[in-house]
Formats: C-alpha cells, structure tokens, sequence
C-alpha cells in the first residue's frame, strides 16, 4: 500500500450519518475509490472524483476540518 496525503475539509452531521469532504494531496491520483484503503475507521459508502472524497459514515467518526486524514492506495 502506498499512503497518501490527504486532509479533512468538512464534517456534517445529516439526519442519522455523517458526511465528511477530505481533499487528497496528490493532484495526480485519479484512481477509482475502490483502489483506496482506509485505516480502522472506513466509511459506509463514498466517492472520489478530482482529488476530493465525499464519505458517509454511519457513526461519528471523530473527524475536524483541518486534520490529517489516513488513506492509502492499493498496489
């Protein structure tokens, strides 16, 4: 696995689930959002497009704007 840098941009509470904006560092990353590994905190569904993760977790993951976000991406 190959870490990436990434940092979180927005935490949202919606209704019962999380929404959490994390922009990643690599400009050049376009790969698809399953080649993307999380550490013990994985969202329940997302997406990648552009440098930028839109995730949905179920439960408050104990994420604020501004921090770094663990990611990697698959070999």
């Amino acid at each position: 696995m190959t870490p990436l840098l990434a940092k979180v941009l927005a935490v949202q509470k919606q209704g019962d689930h999380y929404r959490v904006a994390v922009r990643i560092s690599l400009a050049t990353y376009d790969g698809a959002f399953n080649t993307l590994a999380f550490g013990e905190n994985k969202p329940a569904s997302g997406s990648c497009d552009h440098g930028r993760l839109d995730l949905v977790y179920q439960r408050d993951p104990g994420l604020k704007a501004g921090q770094p976000f663990p990611l990697w991406t698959l070999p």
